[in-house]
């Protein structure tokens, strides 16, 4: 099991990855788009309801522009580069995107099948629910056990009980803790 400071890690981890995630798969136009929303706002363009509009329209007339551009260098450059197409292998695709991603989930899949049928216990898996799970029980027989004193029940098993909390009390326990030594006493 993984100490708190180790699951901080590997959160802090995951979370660099997935932003690292988020930035390949972004577009051209992606950032084209947020560079000119963040201008617009910024100079306080108006109304609001047509900035983003606005910010979509500069990002595609910024493509159009460097397609001509790049054009001039290269023939093979055409409307596909934004997905990475037009590079000659060098930037995925978005498909080949989509298919290192399936790849990396299946990994992950199987591994945690694997994981899972060497050892499929609730404690290893979900290791604070088990922890959870072992108070409510104990919980539980704690109650049943004070039942008859709670409820009023006029028996010797009742009175016996109230003598062993009120034992556990005047030695100094207090609440689970004097409930527990008197059920032992029992």
């Amino acid at each position: 099991m993984k100490t708190a400071d180790e699951i901080d890690v590997l959160e802090c981890k995951l979370a660099g990855l997935e932003t690292e995630l988020r930035r390949a798969r972004e577009t051209m136009r992606d950032g084209y788009f947020r560079s000119a929303l963040t201008g617009l706002l910024a100079h306080g363009y108006g109304p609001r309801d047509r900035v983003v509009q606005k910010a979509w329209y500069i990002a595609d007339e910024s493509l159009k522009q460097r397609r001509t551009e790049m054009s001039t260098f290269s023939s093979d450059i055409g409307p596909e580069e934004e997905d990475g197409a037009g590079w000659g292998g060098l930037v995925p695709t978005a498909e080949e995107r989509r298919a290192e991603k399936r790849e990396a989930q299946d990994k992950i899949d199987r591994e945690t099948g694997a994981a899972w049928r060497i050892n499929s216990s609730l404690e290893v898996w979900f290791p604070f629910t088990a922890e959870e799970l072992v108070k409510l029980r104990q919980d539980k027989d704690r109650l049943e056990w004070i039942l008859p004193i709670v409820t009023g029940v006029d028996s010797d098993n009742a009175d016996w009980k109230t003598m062993a909390i009120a034992e556990a009390l005047m030695a100094g326990l207090d609440g689970r803790d004097a409930i527990d030594r008197a059920m032992k006493s029992a």
